[in-house]
């Protein structure tokens, strides 16, 4: 009776085993990738000497799994950014798309507009902003066969409208970017097409004063230890009206006293781990 109770006590451990390994993870892991499992069970036989067995190894393909994400999101009764200018002015957007499958995937683009604002923005266009500078100059329209990114690739995009003319003081516009997954489109691919179609923005119009602001950095992306980065602040008024200064005490360029006077303030917080 001990000898089958042993037994039977064997043939539970392996079977737990088993079961563990088959709920091993795969997420993140590149598609075409191999893994092998070999379960094993260890007890003692029949004379109390300790004993381990192994299973045969089992071997697993990673499939492909597609899937992005636009950012900022929002939605038409929340947009994620608005843009304020005049009617007749042209509007921005900036969105990051990224790749968050496990392969390469290429991403087809389209824009949208809602039927619960007061007017359509005309001449929508999507632009790849290839250094990420929040700027069309020098860059390129996106192709019309998407935008190809490796697994946690990421690429900057901006979406450049027009508000039209005969729109009026207060009134919004929306408009919205929706990426497709193309990888995703294959034939019998389990999760069905990937989109993400949550990134909703608005156009605002105003006859009054609006400034912009736009901040870059030379070089971009990766930089060495004490290397010097030239930060750049550009900006315009697209409102209707004049933007008036307020009072700013400062220090002259040099030194010396502190000085008043009168103008518009451009306030930029020096970024971590740099010095002035």
């Amino acid at each position: 009776m001990k000898e089958r109770l042993r037994q039977l006590g064997t043939t539970l451990l392996l079977g737990m085993l088993v079961a563990m390994a088959g709920m091993a993870s795969a997420a993140g892991t590149p598609a075409g990738t191999s893994i092998t499992n070999v379960a094993s069970a260890t007890y003692n036989d029949s004379a109390g000497n300790p004993q381990t067995t192994f299973s045969n190894p089992v071997t697993t393909i990673v499939q492909p799994q597609y899937s992005l994400t636009i950012t900022p999101n929002g939605t038409e009764s929340v947009p994620g950014q608005i843009e304020v200018g005049l009617a007749g002015s042209t509007v921005t957007f900036n969105y990051v798309l990224t790749n968050t499958g496990n392969t390469t995937d290429t991403f087809t683009l389209a824009t949208a507009q809602s039927a619960l604002d007061q007017f359509d923005l005309t001449n929508v266009a999507v632009y790849l902003d290839a250094n990420c500078d929040g700027s069309v100059v020098g860059d390129s329209l996106v192709p019309a066969a998407g935008v190809t990114l490796p697994a946690d690739g990421s690429a900057c995009l901006i979406v450049v409208a027009t508000i039209p003319p005969t729109a009026t003081n207060a009134q919004i516009g929306l408009v919205n970017i929706i990426g497709t997954s193309v990888g995703s489109q294959t034939l019998g691919y389990r999760h069905g097409v990937q989109t993400d179609d949550d990134n909703w923005a608005q156009a605002l119009v105003t006859t009054g004063a609006n400034l912009t602001a736009n901040k870059s950095a030379n070089p971009a992306g990766n930089v060495n230890v004490g290397q010097t980065i030239a930060y750049t602040i550009t900006g315009s008024n697209n409102g209707g009206g004049p933007a008036s200064g307020v009072p700013v005490t400062y220090v002259p360029v040099g030194g010396g006293t502190p000085a008043v006077g009168n103008g518009i303030l451009v306030h930029d917080v020096i970024p971590a781990n740099t010095t002035y």
